[in-house]
């Protein structure tokens, strides 16, 4: 018996020991973490690191993080802004935009980028921002779906920029697109200017010619826009206009393209494609058949290539030689697509 009680003391003791070592090593383990947390952490609170993009919303829940944050941002280029979702049936506090004007105020030695994100009319605001970027600011973003008055301002403020590289331009569909090339003009042929995104969609023969007349003489490398082929289908004088002002000193050209008729419409493209170093397609709606037009698709330079909804059938391989990222979306296809 005495032995037993021996034995069973000795390994109690054997285990204290062991747990204790093992306490011991997890305690240093886990202060050693802290206190060399604890050492990055004043180091950063005492000499910032240089974070260079901040997103600025003004709604309450990330109001009080903003708060903590803006110290670590001491050589901001890039502000994402944007108004909150609650904020869509009531403007901004004064006091909340007079903060980011003295923000954007005492930081645009540094700034460069902005990307505005407006959920409803904050003209008051947008007009602060114009008058205090308009010198420094290289490139814009700006988004409103909502207002379409408001777009049409905003718009028409673009020219105020005077070093302006980089625009791009979300607005809603019931914002004409002649109404959006007649503000941006200016700015587009500022001869700065490099990149130009837009939602704008290109309805009519009159607002193809009137884009064609904007872009022609610019130095745009870089264009996005979204584009009705009907205008375009048997008017061989415009699409050519078209398919020169693409091919001018362009690299990368993006289009959203509705109401495609046939393979042989989207060839036509093909000295564009030549040319540019990107030549990149979305179609939004098409209807043709191999059947009627064996012709394959002789496009270069097509990255990426989708098909959101039509009647089309590759019985061969229509798909573009150099795409790296294809979408199609068979849900929608009246048939069933066929790739060889």
């Amino acid at each position: 018996m005495s032995f037993k009680q021996s034995s069973t003391l000795h390994s109690l003791l054997i285990d204290d020991i062991l747990l204790n070592v093992f306490e011991f090593l997890e305690r240093s383990y886990v202060l050693d973490t802290i206190s060399l947390t604890c050492k990055y952490l004043n180091k950063l609170c005492h000499q910032p690191y240089n974070y260079n993009r901040l997103v600025w919303t003004f709604s309450e829940q990330y109001y009080e993080k903003l708060k903590r944050i803006k110290p670590y941002y001491t050589k901001v280029q890039t502000i994402e802004m944007s108004d909150s979702n609650k904020f869509i049936e009531s403007i901004i506090p004064e006091k909340r935009s007079i903060e980011f004007i003295e923000y954007l105020t005492n930081h645009k030695d540094t700034i460069k980028r902005l990307d505005l994100n407006f959920n409803r009319n904050q003209i008051e605001l947008l007009k602060k921002i114009i008058e205090t970027s308009k010198d420094s600011l290289q490139e814009l973003s700006i988004c409103i779906f909502i207002d379409t008055e408001f777009a049409k301002f905003a718009c028409s403020q673009l020219n105020t920029f005077k070093h302006l590289k980089v625009l791009k331009l979300i607005v809603s569909n019931s914002v004409q697109a002649d109404i959006i090339l007649s503000a941006c003009e200016q700015v587009l042929n500022n001869g700065i200017l490099q990149t130009f995104n837009s939602t704008i969609l290109l309805r009519t023969e009159n607002h193809i010619q009137r884009f064609i007349e904007c872009i022609l003489k610019s130095t745009l490398k870089n264009i996005s826009f979204s584009l009705n082929c009907e205008p375009l289908i048997g008017n061989n004088e415009l699409l050519s206009k078209l398919i020169q002002c693409l091919s001018f000193g362009r690299i990368n050209v993006n289009i959203k393209l509705f109401n495609v008729n046939s393979i042989e419409f989207l060839n036509k493209f093909k000295p564009v494609s030549e040319i540019c170093k990107e030549f990149n397609i979305s179609i939004i709606t098409i209807n043709c058949s191999t059947f009627d037009n064996m012709e394959s698709l002789q496009l270069c330079n097509v990255y990426e290539f989708s098909i959101e909804s039509g009647n089309f059938t590759p019985i061969t391989n229509h798909l573009p030689i150099h795409v790296r990222n294809l979408k199609l979306n068979s849900r929608n296809f009246n048939v069933p697509i066929l790739i060889y």
